[in-house]
Formats: C-alpha cells, sequence, structure tokens
C-alpha cells in the first residue's frame, strides 16, 4: 500500500493526541549506500543493459547529491517547532525538487515519459 493512502488518515487520527505525521521526500545525498548498494547477481539478459545503465544514473546523482547533513537540520528544526507542520517537505538539489513538483504540472502520463526519456 502506497503511504499517501495511510499518511492522511493518521494524520486526522493522531493529530489530537499532538502527534504531527508529515513526509519528508529527501533527494540524492551523497552517503555510504551508494557504496554498499547490493546489487542482484541474477539478471536475464533482456533487464541487464537496462538495469545497469539505470543505476550507473543513480550512482550518479547519488554521488552528486547534497550532505545529508540537510536532513539532519531539517529534522531538528521539525522537532523544536511544535506548530505549522506541513504535510509534505522535499529536501536535496533544486533540479530534484523541481522534478517533484512537476508531475503537479504536467500530469502523471507525461512525467512517465519524461523519466523514460531519462533512464533511457
Amino acid at each position: 500500500m502506497h503511504w499517501k493512502v495511510l499518511q492522511k488518515p493518521f494524520r486526522i487520527e493522531v493529530k489530537p493526541f499532538g502527534i504531527h505525521v508529515l513526509n519528508i521526500n529527501p533527494g540524492d545525498y551523497k552517503t555510504e549506500a551508494t557504496a554498499n548498494r547490493q546489487i542482484i547477481k541474477n539478471l536475464t539478459e533482456v533487464y541487464e543493459e537496462r538495469f545497469k545503465h539505470t543505476i550507473s544514473l543513480y550512482e550518479r546523482d547519488e554521488l552528486d547529491g547534497s550532505d545529508p547533513i540537510e536532513v539532519a537540520k531539517l529534522i531538528e528544526k521539525l522537532i523544536k517547532n511544535e506548530t505549522n507542520y506541513k504535510v509534505r517537505y522535499l529536501t536535496g538539489k533544486t533540479t530534484q525538487k523541481a522534478a517533484t513538483n512537476l508531475k503537479r504540472f504536467v500530469g502523471s502520463r507525461l512525467f512517465e515519459r519524461i523519466l523514460m526519456q531519462i533512464y533511457k
């Protein structure tokens, strides 16, 4: 089940108890996750080339990613702030945040076609 389906009713359910539910959408960050990624070894020939290409794009973006301290600072700020929480926070490079918002303006189908061109 997608987190968006659960987030709204959960926010409403726990808000009277002083619990705030929010979502942090991080972009790509320079972390050890890139070097420690576990890659499946038994890829089918049909999918192997596309998979390796996509992973190389992920790695490029992650290695060029922002400092993960940005996320930690956001979390610290949110913990200290006791009011006015947004439902969603985008973090990361401006281009990644813009791409996330682009989907709202161009619609899911066009956004998917744009992604397919990037990951082609």
